[in-house]
């Protein structure tokens, strides 16, 4: 959503519009690349990490563990894959395939249709590794068409100042809300892996035992 709104207003905006300028920091990984290729132009510093263009949709398996423990999993489910991610159930090898064939490789070319409608032609297309998931430096980045130039952060705020001929440059960051609904399950998840952990030392010490 956000990149259609800024490639919308990119498109759409007219003569009068604002350029929209980028600058990498630290990183710029997977969507936070799907959203920055909208931009006019992408600064980064020479070290900064970029790249990371695939999907990926993963999760745990506790079924031996539960077995070892003795935790037997109680569930009621209408649809045949309906805990087809369960960390708590053997691989549902063809409900994976349907997802990976209707969810995740979808996804993935939407991701690169996205990247080269809004880099164009100053993607490196003939480099094979391009969507393969891998990442960058800064520097390597530009050479592969995902970043245009080495500025900091810093010195990119003062070019626009003097370009624009103001005495200050503005963000408008909100701070992030925490989300309770997240935080509980974290620390539900959490409870219940110190009960596993507990579980198998319980178990181990019972085995060395005898």
């Amino acid at each position: 959503m956000v990149y259609e709104t800024i490639m919308n207003y990119r498109e759409n905006a007219g003569e009068n519009r604002k350029k929209i300028l980028t600058s990498v920091g630290n990183m710029c990984a997977s969507a936070c690349v799907y959203i920055t290729s909208a931009s006019d132009k992408i600064y980064t510093h020479r070290t900064s990490i970029i790249g990371s263009i695939g999907v990926k949709m993963e999760g745990f398996g506790f079924v031996d563990l539960m077995e070892q423990v003795g935790i037997e999993r109680r569930s009621l489910t209408a649809g045949r894959h309906k805990t087809i991610m369960s960390p708590f159930e053997r691989e549902d090898t063809l409900g994976l395939a349907e997802v990976k064939a209707n969810v995740l490789l979808p996804t993935y070319q939407e991701f690169i249709l996205a990247v080269e409608r809004g880099r164009g032609e100053l993607l490196d297309k003939s480099d094979p590794n391009l969507y393969s998931g891998l990442i960058w430096s800064g520097t390597n980045a530009i050479e592969k068409g995902l970043a245009d130039e080495v500025e900091t952060t810093y010195r990119l705020f003062s070019d626009l100042k003097k370009e624009y001929s103001v005495e200050d440059i503005h963000e408008y960051n909100p701070e992030a809300t925490k989300d309770f609904f997240a935080q509980y399950l974290t620390g539900m998840f959490s409870t219940f892996a110190d009960i596993l952990v507990t579980k198998a030392n319980e178990a181990s010490n019972r085995i060395e035992m005898k």
